[in-house]
């Protein structure tokens, strides 16, 4: 064996060249880093000729967003002008870890706000907001006081098992904008969006009203990280985005945008599962999901902000009761109508529904945020409103049997057993009744009604609060205020 005892030159060790030694270092470093934002995060294709946000640009593990815009209704009077609207900014991506976000301005920046209110921390640097996101949820970013133009940022679990487009079962829709008109989806179909899918709905020659996805049948499935957008459609009879009428449906991960009349309607349905849905409406009548003669409906984890109500349980037809619904985990903004809602059309019976563990991130409407609202014949029962966080509240809750436009049974109905149960909310801020109970008459009451752990502006919700007439029986309010 021999030893080489000379001297040698490690080009690394100059002084001269430790940057780059430094470098060629950092490089694994880097790319690990780069590796691990990919897998705990993944943005979406930009849909070449959509419009993009010029107040927002968002950047998810250093990968740029797409920010997209809805129109919204949060300005005065009634909004049947376009011009008049709003314009949000909405984002959607991956994420199934920590990550970081980076938001720029197009202004300088004086106030953040983050909702639903977290301990989210925000570092803001001139006009850049940074924050990490750690699970899929929905947030919502206002800046220098501007609620109306917001930015809402959506991060969605990452897809699994994704359909082939080679499958004759699967309507596929790829990356970019497509241009489609109204089609019937039956039973054990498919609809699938892709990410960076965007469809446009255009209406055939000579037709005035329907829906756009008309899902009937058995075991239907639709879903996907790409955009139904109907702001092409006039506002028609029975415009739906989506109408179903199955049995055994999954509707996940699709934002709806501008409906032409309710945006979702489930219609006599059964075995029902809707997650991670996103909703934006800024014309009259644009419910979000309206829940009709169904049973056994799941609505989870899911973004409204829309022009009428956002979540309604119905009875609109003459068989079939809504039983067994329930709505959890979503993330609300109400501009006109309720928020949470059984009514007003109930034909039929409705109970057994539950919301629950849902945010209120603002109210801007004219109704009460949570409702009963018989307005026909129908008997409500079994509703419970619990775990819900209030930001903004103009009216809280009503209860009420009785005529209103919308009725068309010649006999009223009645309400028992609602449970309201541990609900924190501020002051309302609409003058006048903002929790009352109201029954028809004797035979068409309002019964059986607790109010359990309610707080409204940081005080126990007090018996005396609650206005009733004379044909509510049975209420109770715990716990009392401590003198």
């Amino acid at each position: 064996m021999s030893t080489y005892l000379g001297w040698s030159f490690c080009p690394f060790t100059h002084k001269s060249c430790r940057p780059l030694f430094a470098l060629m270092l950092s490089l694994p470093l880097l790319f690990a880093s780069s590796l691990q934002a990919q897998l705990v995060s993944h943005v979406y294709p930009a849909a070449v000729g959509e419009p993009q946000s010029t107040l927002f640009k968002v950047a998810v593990g250093g990968q740029s967003s797409p920010v997209y815009l809805a129109s919204v209704g949060s300005l005065t009077g009634p909004m049947l002008n376009r011009e008049l609207v709003g314009k949000a900014s909405f984002t959607s991506f991956d994420i199934k870890g920590p990550v970081q976000v980076s938001v720029t301005y197009a202004k300088p920046i004086q106030q953040v706000k983050i909702l639903p209110a977290s301990n989210v921390e925000l570092s803001v640097s001139g006009n850049q907001v940074t924050f990490t996101m750690s699970k899929a949820s929905q947030l919502t970013l206002e800046i220098n006081g501007d609620w109306n133009n917001s930015l809402h940022l959506f991060a969605n679990p990452f897809e699994t098992n994704i359909p082939s487009p080679a499958d004759p079962n699967v309507l596929y829709f790829g990356p970019g904008i497509h241009f489609v008109q109204s089609m019937n989806v039956k039973s054990g179909q498919t609809v699938y969006l892709a990410e960076g899918a965007i469809l446009y709905w255009r209406l055939t020659p000579g037709q005035t009203s329907g829906a756009l996805f008309n899902l009937i049948g058995s075991n239907i499935v639709l879903r996907g990280r790409g955009i139904i957008d109907s702001s092409l459609v006039p506002q028609i009879p029975n415009g739906d985005l989506i109408y179903a009428s199955v049995n055994g449906l999954t509707v996940e991960g699709v934002t709806l945008r501008d409906a032409a009349n309710w945006t979702f309607h489930i219609n006599t349905s059964r075995n029902v599962q809707v997650s991670n849905i996103k909703v934006f409406g800024w014309r009259l009548n644009s419910d979000g999901t309206d829940v009709d003669s169904s049973q056994n409906v799941t609505i989870a984890n899911s973004f409204y902000r829309t022009y009428d109500d956002l979540v309604a349980i119905k009875t609109d037809n003459t068989v079939g009761s809504a039983t067994n619904v329930t709505v959890k985990g979503c993330v609300l903004w109400n501009e006109k109508g309720h928020a949470l809602t059984v009514g007003s059309e109930l034909k039929q019976a409705a109970n057994d529904i539950l919301f629950t563990d849902s945010y209120v991130i603002h109210d801007k409407g004219h109704d009460a945020l949570l409702a009963v609202f018989d307005g026909d014949s129908g008997v409500v029962s079994d509703v419970t409103f619990e775990n819900l966080q209030v930001e903004e509240s103009m009216r809280l809750i009503s209860l009420y049997v009785g005529l209103t436009a919308w009725s068309s049974s010649s006999n009223r109905g009645k309400i028992n057993d609602v449970i309201f149960r541990n609900i924190i909310a501020p002051v309302p801020s609409r003058t006048g009744p903002n929790l009352d109970l109201e029954g028809f008459s004797s035979l068409n009451g309002v019964d059986n009604i607790s109010f359990e752990n309610v707080t409204v502006g940081g005080l126990p919700l007090q018996l005396n609060e609650v206005q009733q007439n004379q044909f509510v029986g049975g209420l109770m309010v715990t716990p009392r205020r401590r003198h």
